[in-house]
């Protein structure tokens, strides 16, 4: 499963060729090389071709904040979950993942990402249907996070609950009406699921999670951002691997 992908950006591009991911190509400003330095210098060290345009050819490939660089991925690679498992139980680490059931916005997914590659999760999974992909706009919001923390696409997220409960990894699914998340005692290989914006964990992968979780608002009874909801619980989860 594999999309051609270009990224926007000094960190996405530098984290890019610093994690060895598959350069075809690097455009940027010519006006911008002094302030790219670092980055140029990377890329000739990784012998990844470089290119000097003017500010319409870039503008032309990339319409949002490209800050005068864009690279050209060979592909998008996404993980294979059995591999992700075999490999966690084999290194003795906790698996820890996030499922996310059919999230719709790339700014969420991007996030997601990027907070799970700064608290050490094992892996994002994805639905390959009626979900967003890992795209440009998701590369840069994770901001090297794709590059770092494996993502997974599956055919279909029930099935793969099943296959993680068969492999002793507990379940636990994001709902209004779940436990308090503070006060869970979270298992030592997990997966927490984030349901879609407005609509939340379906009805079916609720009902094949082990624990529904909720976190409390003491506050105006309003819905949390996906991505925020997410970092709450990866931030709560990994406070206890801590204590």
């Amino acid at each position: 499963m594999k999309e051609q992908m270009l990224i926007a950006g000094k960190h996405s591009v530098y984290e890019a060729i610093i994690s060895g991911s598959k350069i075809k190509e690097i455009m940027f400003l010519k006006s911008k090389e002094q302030s790219l330095n670092i980055l140029l210098t990377a890329a000739r060290q990784a012998k990844i071709k470089i290119k000097a345009v003017e500010y319409n050819e870039i503008n032309k490939l990339y319409k949002g904040n490209h800050q005068g660089v864009v690279a050209f991925l060979d592909e998008f690679k996404y993980a294979e979950l059995e591999e992700i498992v075999n490999r966690t139980k084999n290194s003795n680490k906790r698996f820890f993942a996030v499922i996310l059931d059919h999230l719709q916005d790339p700014h969420n997914l991007g996030a997601i990402i990027r907070t799970g590659c700064v608290f050490g999760i094992t892996c994002v999974i994805i639905p390959k249907n009626r979900s967003v992909h890992v795209t440009p706009s998701v590369l840069k919001i994770a901001s090297g996070g794709c590059e770092h923390l494996p993502i997974v696409m599956v055919n279909n997220i029930v099935q793969a609950i099943e296959f993680l409960k068969k492999n002793n990894i507990w379940v636990y699914a994001a709902d209004f009406n779940g436990e308090n998340v503070f006060k869970t005692k979270f298992s030592a290989d997990l997966a927490i699921v984030i349901g879609a914006e407005g609509k939340g964990v379906s009805h079916l992968v609720r009902q094949k999670s082990d624990f529904l979780i909720s976190i409390p608002m003491p506050g105006k009874p309003l819905s949390l951002n996906a991505s925020v909801a997410a970092g709450v619980i990866i931030a709560e989860v990994t406070k206890q691997c801590l204590n």
